[in-house]
């Protein structure tokens, strides 16, 4: 029978218990397929963590055929061919007088039939099956290739057929020959500059600035139009907002109860990203500036400090600092380095190597950093008058907030000196003593963090303190040491302080001398009544001076729950802290609105004493484990192994290890995820998981190419988007064949350019910016883009409501901001189309594009318009069956003075418009 060690070492082999569907029978004698299909999902959903290669409990090993055979401290788990003799049978039956496994559920009937069917069988286990299983995670990482360090692989020769602009053209065209493939030819000259004029800004190139290169289609040409894209001021806006995606950013906090809502200065964050993405700020700056912008040893300015918004507009969660920090380490883990460490949170990862000591090392790193209240300026507002406007009802506000503040100071102060004895009967309660307890008669309702203040000054006060150090010597003191004649510290006390050898307070050691404690709350009545007394005036008493040192102790600053406008808002009452909180929510309020709020940084800063990380077994804070240093990523030790310094976060060391070269991860991750957007597909399927499950690139060199290039080109976007947007892959026509789509109908091989449905902020930008309502001021305060008074300004200003997502921007994919997003899902839904259908803001661009236009006063021919509309709106000339079609639908309707404003909205609508080829 198995003992109780092994019951308590098997409490974790449940997780995801019940998760596995029935299946049908397996061929009989197919043992891989039996065994692959029917058994090894149930042993490894529960119990290759605890009994696999990385843990052992109760030397029980249930990964290999092997170990199950030998099994641990009670003998074998598994007897082949006899379920009644195997451990592993008897403990999921739940016997009522056997150990019971797995102690969250028992299995269903399905996976126990499952598990004894294959005893009897034998416990048949194929070799291939226990090669893969003996390989712990770490042992799995030395191979996989996501972990090993970025090189330049060699250059493939270009196969005879194929075009070739650069390097990139090499690696894909070796791989269309080996799976015979033939490059798709170029994109008709508009088409290509329209493609490339939406991915680089994210609105359209004119009719006419096309014209030329249309009638001359030439490489010059082409790389011309690439560096002015490049240099366009449009380049950030639109680039930034994949960025903003993985950063989960937002304008709202989520979920606060009565505080503003608004982030203040979350728009400064934005703008910075814009700026940095303009300016080609290099990509591992750019890492660095976002976790330790404050710690860097040179600033590029103040403005940088902005950059520590993407540790801080996330969002809140109702303020638990758990969740907080949470949400920084996912952001960052993720954002970076395409890894799941929020997966460690409760346990290490089910399938990767990352521990629990991973996640909490970062923990370490992020608790050791606080939000300072008073946020740097980094900017002037534009509007002086509105700014003289702005100061003068701030500082109004702010000294209604400092004058409740100091309201409440003193009330409180004198509140609770009065209470001293429920405060000192309090912390005795607390310390477990209860002879000769009583209870005050007036009732008073405790503040806790003031209570637990005095507690820790009476735990730390020194032993020598003149008033306090009786309280000192004896706290902790069971009852029996205060029985007469008892020997200990109490007794050593009282004869020092009969003989005079002790340096205190003469009126404290009186009371000592003349009445002895009996227990602790005799020490309690006596500091409440010397603090009682020490209020009244002894200016004539012969023991003046020690009744001076009381009253300095007891009823000045001195007194250790004594607060100021500073450190008041920590012992609030509810109601209290309900109205501090509403005046700060009237000046954050200000900041929101008020057009003369300076900009200020959203930053954060180390705290003075970092916090020393342990491990939180299970994910609960009450439970506290081993302790573990502030580090780096164990798997990654070859690019950091040792802990970050003892005096700081670790967030400049945290920046440091993960921009480095050395890091494999960030590079490739973020090339990746340039490609994706660009191309039209990753190379890496998954963009934020580069783990061991992760699918192999599917041209591994030529991502590892454009990682090391990327790096040696000093971290530069702008260089990696020119280099690919040059290549002849970039430049392929969308259009399928019959071969390509029989042999790679995912086009994964890039045979084709994949046609990209533009995303929402695109094809409203564009919108406006062919119809003519474009506004193109840069930076600011968020807007209203939707609605009756929508600005018509680029889609990321506009205002981002965590709470409250607009049906807008979920029905066209806009990313979720409450977590990082690094690829937007794709759908087509019904309430797309309905949406262009019926919009006002739809109609009304449409009405203002026929105006702007002057199509029904002019007196051109309506083939004539339709062909100017036509250019104004997709960039081309219409085909002769479309200008037919639309000239037909024009002078058909001739007492409809909205014909032209419905024909411009349904081209709006069109695939042409929505899509880039």
């Amino acid at each position: 029978m198995m003992t109780p060690n092994v019951l308590h070492s098997l409490v974790a082999v449940a997780s995801l218990l019940l998760a596995i569907p029935a299946v049908n029978a397996a061929t009989p004698g197919d043992d891989e397929r039996y065994f692959e299909t029917h058994i090894r999902p149930i042993l490894a959903q529960h119990c290759f963590e605890c009994h696999g290669a990385t843990k052992q409990w109760a030397e029980l090993r249930l990964d290999n055929r092997p170990s199950a055979l030998k099994g641990g401290e009670t003998g074998p788990a598994v007897v082949p061919g006899k379920p009644d003799e195997s451990r592993l049978i008897e403990v999921i039956q739940y016997s009522e007088y056997d150990s019971q496994m797995p102690p969250d559920g028992k299995l269903s009937d399905e996976e126990i039939a499952r598990l004894t069917e294959w005893v009897a069988k034998g416990a048949p286990w194929p070799e291939s099956a226990q090669a893969e299983v003996e390989e712990d995670y770490f042992t799995q990482a030395k191979s996989h290739w996501a972990f090993q360090p970025v090189t330049k692989p060699e250059i493939p020769a270009l196969p005879e057929g194929y075009r070739a602009s650069n390097s990139i053209d090499h690696f894909v065209a070796a791989k269309l020959q080996a799976n015979g493939l033939k490059q798709s030819p170029r994109a008709e000259p508009r088409t290509l500059l329209r493609r490339l004029s939406y991915d680089l800004t994210g609105l359209p190139v004119t009719y006419d600035e096309a014209t030329p290169f249309a009638n001359s289609p030439n490489d010059a040409a082409y790389a011309e139009w690439v560096e002015k894209q490049l240099a366009s001021e449009d380049f950030g806006p639109k680039w930034a907002r994949y960025w903003l995606d993985i950063a989960r950013y937002a304008d709202t906090k989520g979920y606060v109860f009565t505080e503003e809502r608004r982030y203040p200065f979350a728009y400064t964050y934005r703008d910075y990203v814009i700026k940095s993405l303009n300016e080609d700020l290099p990509y591992d700056q750019f890492i660095r500036e976002q976790l330790a912008a404050d710690l860097l040893p040179e600033k590029r300015s103040e403005e940088s400090l902005a950059a520590l918004g993407f540790l801080t507009v996330g969002q809140r969660f109702l303020n638990r600092r758990q969740e907080i920090i949470n949400d920084q380490i996912d952001v960052t883990s993720r954002g970076f380095l395409g890894m799941t460490l929020a997966c460690a949170r409760c346990h290490d990862h089910k399938f990767d190597p990352l521990e629990a000591a991973d996640y909490y090392a970062m923990y370490g790193v992020f608790d050791s950093t606080l939000e300072p209240e008073q946020l740097p300026q980094i900017g002037e507002a534009d509007d002086q008058e509105a700014y003289k406007k702005y100061v003068a009802e701030r500082d109004k506000r702010q000294q209604k907030l400092t004058d409740y503040q100091q309201e409440v100071v003193d009330k409180v102060n004198p509140e609770v000196r009065d209470h001293f004895e429920h405060y000192l009967l309090q912390v005795v309660s607390e310390e477990g003593h209860t002879l000769g307890k009583y209870e005050l008669e007036e009732k008073y309702d405790i503040r806790r963090r003031a209570k637990d203040e005095l507690k820790t000054f009476l735990r730390r006060v020194s032993v020598d303190s003149r008033v306090y150090a009786p309280w000192r010597r004896v706290a902790g003191l069971k009852n029996e040491a205060f029985t007469k004649d008892a020997p200990g510290r109490l007794d050593s006390l009282l004869k020092q302080a009969e003989k005079g050898e002790f340096e205190g307070n003469a009126i404290v050691l009186q009371r000592l001398k003349e009445n002895r404690p009996a227990h602790m709350y005799d020490f309690v009545k006596m500091y409440a009544s010397l603090a009682r007394e020490a209020k009244e005036d002894h200016s004539g008493d012969p023991q003046a001076a020690a009744w001076e040192e009381l009253r300095e102790a007891f009823h000045t600053a001195k007194f250790p729950m004594h607060y100021d406008v500073n450190t008041i808002a920590g012992v609030y009452h509810r109601d209290e802290r309900n109205k501090d909180r509403n005046l700060v929510k009237q000046i954050d309020s200000l900041m929101v609105s008020s057009p003369g709020a300076p900009p200020r940084a959203m930053i954060v800063a180390d705290k003075e004493n970092p916090v020393q990380p342990v491990i939180f077994k299970r994910g609960n804070p009450g439970l506290r484990g081993d302790k573990v240093d502030r580090r780096f990523l164990k798997v990654l030790d070859f690019v950091r192994s040792e802990p970050f310094p003892e005096k700081t976060s670790g967030r400049l060391q945290l920046a440091e290890s993960i921009a480095t070269p050395d890091n494999p991860l960030t590079a490739r991750v973020h090339v990746n995820r340039i490609w994706m957007q660009l191309v039209g597909q990753a190379l890496v399927e998954t963009t934020d998981d580069f783990g061991l499950r992760t699918p192999l690139p599917t041209h591994p060199e030529l991502l590892d190419y454009l990682a090391w290039e990327f790096m040696q080109h000093n971290w530069s976007n702008k260089w990696l988007i020119r280099e690919i947007v040059m290549s002849e892959t970039y430049r392929q026509a969308a259009l399928a064949n019959a071969e390509g789509n029989q042999k790679d109908l995912e086009n994964r091989l890039i045979w084709r350019m994949n046609r990209k449905r533009m995303p929402f902020e695109s094809m409203r930008d564009g919108m406006l910016f062919t119809t003519g309502m474009l506004n193109e001021k840069m930076y600011g305060r968020p807007v209203s883009i939707e609605g009756k008074d929508a600005a018509p300004r680029r889609s990321i200003f506009g205002f981002i409501d965590r709470n409250n997502v607009s049906n807008l921007l979920r029905t066209f994919d806009v990313a979720e901001p409450s977590a990082s997003v690094t690829e937007r899902p794709k759908t087509t839904v019904p309430q797309q189309a309905l949406y262009l259908m019926n919009s006002p803001f739809i109609m009304d661009l449409a009405n203002h594009c026929v105006e702007n236009a002057k199509l029904k006063t002019a007196e051109a021919a309506p083939a004539e318009k339709v062909t100017q509309l036509y250019r104004r709106l997709l960039q081309r000339d219409p085909t002769a069956d479309e200008k037919q079609l639309c000239v037909a639908f024009v002078t058909g309707q001739p007492d409809n003075e909205q014909v032209w404003s419905e024909l411009t909205q349904t081209l709006l609508l069109t695939n042409d418009f929505m899509f880039l080829d």
